[in-house]
């Protein structure tokens, strides 16, 4: 009785190692694999919890339980042969018997998953949600109906894969990040530093940044952090989710029209979001540029009105863009009076 025991406390642990480990190291597969691809690309878009989740349900954390065929043709995304023809698979001995396409690597499972999601058109509407950027939650409602056709809770159980086992890798690299940032500071911190020469009263030590090396501390502006990137900060993604970001809010305006769409359509939004999102941080940077030179000249934007109190700022673009007339003049809390001086954007 106690080996028996034994036995079953062993598989259970084993079970919870595979649970625990497995999708940690997908998750750097995917990542992995994501690298090889161009800045910009659509792979680059999907985010490695999406398909870490999907592997961790198909393949059981990787131990492909009760899919003996499945693990003998290293297929941990679930996949079926699309073209009997050209594809190699394996038939495995379920009910009905299915054609379980062979791959030669967890790598290849993943780029086969990109190319999947990105060229069939049955996924066309998570392809969308990838691009846009919507929560991870609502890409895998996606999948419900789609990558797996029988089974109705498909989604549920991604679901709980992904708050119980997958989420919390997001939250730690985050935190990596976070800490590599800091670490960053300190070294920029440590530098050689040198003695003031000014006549103040003691002498105090400032930083000394070595010029030839490169900026590493997280810069606050776009235009800081484009420079940065150029010398070779690690920022890409993030500057360009900014960029389309601070593009697109130009372009529609929040909450009345913009540069371009006075009242553009969730259709508009998409595709402008779409093709932003295939764009180089060079091109989206340069984009940025010429709205915000368009922005100053239809918004009066210049060094007198960045001068102004806000109260006269307010009332000289909406004089320009003729709005609010024939309105009686009403304050506002946040303009925080009348000699508040709003900052340079």
């Amino acid at each position: 009785m106690k080996h028996i025991l034994l036995i079953i406390f062993l598989l259970i642990h084993f079970n919870v190692m595979a649970a625990d480990n497995f999708p940690k190291l997908f998750y750097n597969k995917v990542i992995e694999v994501q690298s090889t691809y161009p800045e910009g690309s659509f792979e680059r878009m999907v985010d490695p919890s999406l398909v870490t989740t999907i592997a961790s349900l198909e393949s059981d954390y990787g131990d492909f339980k009760n899919a003996p065929t499945a693990k003998k043709a290293k297929n941990y995304m679930g996949r079926h042969a699309g073209n009997l023809k050209t594809e190699n698979y394996i038939i495995s001995k379920g009910t009905p018997p299915a054609s379980v396409k062979v791959y030669d690597s967890i790598e290849d499972n993943i780029v086969d998953f990109f190319n999947l999601i990105n060229n069939n058109k049955r996924y066309i509407n998570l392809k969308e949600a990838i691009v846009s950027g919507a929560p991870i939650e609502n890409q895998i409602k996606l999948l419900q109906g789609t990558y797996n056709i029988v089974d109705k809770e498909y989604a549920n159980k991604l679901t709980n894969i992904y708050n119980k086992r997958v989420s919390i890798i997001n939250q730690t690299e985050n935190l990596n990040n976070m800490a590599d940032i800091n670490t960053q500071t300190k070294n920029v911190l440590g530098q050689k530093k040198t003695t003031s020469t000014l006549n103040t009263e003691g002498n105090i030590d400032i930083a000394s940044p070595n010029q030839s090396e490169d900026i590493q501390v997280p810069a606050d502006t776009i235009d800081e952090r484009y420079l940065q990137w150029e010398r070779g900060y690690n920022d890409g993604e993030t500057l360009k989710k900014k960029l389309v970001g601070e593009i697109t809010l130009n372009m529609f305006g929040d909450p009345t029209g913009g540069l371009k769409y006075d009242q553009g359509s969730d259709d508009d939004k998409s595709f402008e979001t779409n093709r932003l999102r295939q764009l180089s941080v060079n091109e989206l940077y340069d984009e940025h540029q010429y709205w915000n030179q368009l922005g100053k000249k239809t918004w009066d934007i210049d060094d007198e009105s960045q001068g102004m109190p806000v109260k006269d700022w307010f009332n000289k673009m909406f004089e320009k863009l003729n709005i609010g007339k024939d309105k009686e003049e009403s304050k506002h809390e946040l303009l925080k009076g009348d000699n508040y001086i709003p900052p340079k954007p």
